[in-house]
């Protein structure tokens, strides 16, 4: 009898193990794949959306190309899981399951910011990246100000991306304009540690970007500017990282507690629940130092790969043994085509061991290369 694996989310996550599930398989399974778009954004490159070198659609696939694979498309909005019987209810029907893999990202939301959204652009969606781009020329000689809403967030490096992205397009820092990040980080990517940090700090003091650690906004002042309880920035033109949560259902459908995410062995990906599996940016993992493993494309594409493994061996009767290692690189662009990387074990004790290796345009390229391939090959 074919078996199913209904997948949900077709984003990095749920593709990578869609992809890797269909060479696994020989056609032996039915691998079924759940969103509710039916068109996917790149996401790591609204950056160059707001750098104005590319346009949405440069960086968008239909997701139903998928199908050429073996893979069926259903394009479906999520209603509920029953993970313990490997049910999942959609608006498009109820689909039954041998496995379940649970790819639907972090839910963005501004709640308790709306009067934040309703003057700044979100940098994490498509809509706030163009609508950045739109600006082209005209902050010259303004104030604009980069904001991490809260903790955590995914992309660790993408507000710092922003904001010296933004700035060479406005010709560097020597233009007239002022650029600003407040964030309620203690530094850059703390995760990676303190030397990464620094070094993220002086590249943006080279710039003369402006950076304000540990300042959690709360919302605006009655004159319109940013709220941070004990001070205040003004603004003329802002651009938000948003809140950051587990999707809902997933707390109804007993996977996540309220105020927290998926949790998941570290190593294969599985849940609570035999039979199904978590990764990307929905799930929640601990290191030995305390933080947690940063939210990244990188990681998803990593974890989906490991966890798809141990699914087609559980399918198979075999033991599920697949791990996923911790290890993951990040693009960090500049501007002008240069980029810095940062690389490493994530899952080194008792600390990250991760290196920030000096910007060039051999990164640049390395994170064009990367794209190509995603939406060429991936879908």
């Amino acid at each position: 009898m074919t078996k199913r694996v209904v997948i949900l989310g077709a984003g990095i996550g749920g593709v990578a193990a869609a992809n890797e599930l269909t060479k696994l398989s020989n056609g032996k399974t039915e691998i079924v794949l759940v969103d509710q778009t039916s068109q996917y954004e790149f996401s790591p490159s609204y950056l160059w959306v707001v750098s104005g070198t590319r346009k949405m659609s440069d960086i968008t696939v239909p997701i139903e190309r998928i199908s050429r694979k073996g893979i069926r498309f259903q394009r479906a909005k999520v209603l509920g899981i029953d993970p313990a019987a490997r049910v999942v209810k959609t608006d498009g029907g109820v689909l039954e399951a041998d496995a379940i893999l649970v790819a639907l990202g972090a839910h963005t939301h501004m709640t308790g910011l709306e009067s934040v959204a309703a003057v700044g652009h979100n940098l994490y969606s498509a809509e706030g990246a163009t609508a950045i781009s739109n600006l082209d020329g005209r902050p010259a000689g303004s104030r604009i100000a980069v904001l991490v809403c809260s903790m955590p967030f995914k992309c660790p490096a993408a507000p710092y991306e922003a904001a010296m992205l933004w700035q060479s397009r406005l010709k560097g820092p020597g233009a007239k304009t002022e650029f600003s990040i407040y964030t309620p980080e203690p530094g850059p990517m703390p995760v990676a540690g303190e030397k990464v940090s620094g070094q993220m700090v002086e590249m943006l003091t080279r710039k003369g970007i402006k950076y304000f650690p540990k300042h959690t906004i709360q919302g605006l002042t009655v004159d319109g500017q940013l709220d941070f309880g004990s001070s205040s920035a003004a603004f003329d033109h802002l651009a938000y990282v948003p809140k950051h949560s587990v999707p809902p259902l997933l707390v109804e459908a007993g996977l996540a507690q309220a105020n927290a995410w998926v949790s998941v062995d570290r190593h294969t990906m599985r849940a609570k629940f035999p039979g199904v599996y978590a990764v990307g940016d929905c799930v929640g993992i601990p290191l030995a130092n305390g933080k947690s493993l940063p939210k990244a494309g990188v990681f998803a594409h990593g974890q989906a790969e490991a966890a798809a493994r141990n699914i087609a061996a559980e399918l198979d009767g075999r033991e599920a043994t697949h791990k996923f290692n911790g290890h993951g690189q990040c693009f960090v662009e500049m501007g002008g085509w240069m980029a810095g990387r940062g690389a490493g074990n994530f899952y080194a004790e008792p600390n990250p061991d991760v290196r920030l290796a000096m910007p060039g345009p051999w990164n640049h390229l390395g994170k064009v290369m990367f794209e190509k391939l995603w939406l060429n090959k991936m879908y």
